[in-house]
């Protein structure tokens, strides 16, 4: 006899739910494409990176601007062993030639921009003249701590080299600027002019701002 087959409920449907119509958000206003600028993009605050800052660019900035070529030097030269306790024997100073620490210089404010030539992009380094203090270096008393730079070529007299030193407030070498003034007997004055302006204007702020906080303290 043949097992029964198993029940089976009979078979139900459930009404279907109603469906919101799809909607879409309106699409955002998209203003203009902007040209891409690459050397915004590289330095979008030109104030604060020298980086942005060719000699074209400072000559297009507005104020006094001073330029020129010269021999530059950062820090004074170190001393073996021999030069410093041996002077009579080895020649304590060093010797360059004017060509191979050849750069160019632009002053703008308080700040001087060194380039390694008059079409250079983005100067090597800025100094804040601010920090320094500019001195003629005496060719018949030469400082211990600059180097004799020669001329470029034996027709420039070395009577027409000009060194202008930055000292750090301590007495220590900043930088050297040696300028051949044989076609401008005038552009290291200005250089140094400029330069101790720079200077005395600290100074001065320096005494303002010493001065006003002295008006402003409290007796005890």
């Amino acid at each position: 006899m043949a097992a029964d087959a198993p029940q089976v409920n009979a078979a139900t449907t459930e009404h279907a739910l109603p469906v919101e119509p799809a909607t879409a958000d309106a699409p955002a206003a998209v203003g203009p494409a902007v040209p891409f600028d690459p050397e915004k993009a590289a330095c979008p605050d030109e104030e604060t990176s020298i980086k942005c800052l060719s000699v074209e660019a400072l000559r297009g900035k507005s104020g006094f601007g001073f330029e020129s070529e010269v021999a530059v030097l950062k820090g004074a030269p170190k001393k073996d062993f021999l030069k410093r306790f041996l002077p009579l024997l080895f020649d304590e100073r060093d010797y360059l030639a004017y060509g191979e620490v050849r750069r160019y210089v632009f002053i703008k404010g308080d700040s001087c921009f060194v380039f390694m030539d008059k079409d250079g992009m983005e100067p090597l380094y800025a100094i804040s003249l601010l920090d320094f203090m500019a001195i003629k270096e005496d060719p018949k008393k030469l400082d211990k701590y600059s180097v004799n730079i020669s001329p470029i070529t034996a027709s420039i007299p070395k009577e027409a080299l000009v060194t202008i030193l930055l000292k750090h407030h301590d007495g220590s070498q900043g930088f050297q600027f040696t300028f051949d003034t044989s076609k401008d007997k005038s552009v290291a004055k200005i250089f140094l002019e400029l330069c101790q302006r720079a200077s005395s204007s600290s100074k001065l702020g320096a005494v303002e701002s010493k001065g006003v906080s002295k008006h402003n303290k409290k007796p005890s």
